[in-house]
């Protein structure tokens, strides 16, 4: 609280100190809005904007950055439909475009409703195929993404779940290939929305 304070007391008397207070700040120790508590870092937001802090014209407004959350070519993925979610195996793949639930899985937990048709090009054959869009919710590493996913048929490949462009390019997301896939105890988990 000693800085909002500072703040407060050099902005009454000259507006001037207080962008000289701000700027040296953020100049001399670049991750101390990573050590701010949330509040104070809020509240020195509102100090600048309420007290017109402008420098050539521009609010200068100090903003928390949110690091990438590393993730491997393989992850767990919780997929959330109408009649419960499963967490399964799903390969990250920066070649496609959309993200792709399996037929099956899509069935069992609820996806849903179907909301469009999707034009796919395999990567192996130079045909283009058409598939179900259908509305869903899909979590990797802890961030969850309400998105249309497209359903296929995904028996004859190892993961039921593939990550798409739609989802990586949120840029929430940085792809080690080196990572090894996280241990997880059970190998799917179904769960009715209804049970508590």
């Amino acid at each position: 609280m000693r800085c909002i304070s500072g703040v407060l007391m050099y902005a009454g008397s000259t507006p001037f100190l207080l962008r000289a207070l701000m700027i040296s700040v953020v100049a001399q120790n670049s991750r101390f809005f990573e050590r701010t508590p949330i509040c104070i870092e809020k509240a020195l937001a509102i100090a600048c904007l309420i007290l017109g802090l402008l420098i050539n014209g521009v609010a200068v407004v100090a903003v928390k950055k949110k690091e990438p959350i590393v993730i491997g070519p393989i992850e767990y993925v919780k997929v959330i439909g109408h009649h419960g979610e499963a967490r399964v195996k799903g390969k990250v793949d920066t070649g496609a475009s959309r993200t792709s639930v399996d037929v099956w899985l899509a069935a069992n937990i609820g996806l849903g409703p179907t909301v469009d048709v999707a034009k796919v090009k395999s990567a192996f054959l130079d045909e283009v195929r058409t598939r179900p869009l259908v509305r869903g919710i899909v979590e990797i590493a802890g961030v969850r993404f309400p998105l249309p996913v497209t359903v296929n048929d995904r028996s004859d490949m190892r993961y039921p779940v593939l990550i798409g462009m739609d989802i990586l390019k949120s840029g929430r997301f940085l792809i080690d290939p080196t990572k090894r896939t996280p241990k997880y105890a059970s190998k799917t988990q179904k769960t009715s929305p209804h049970a508590s």
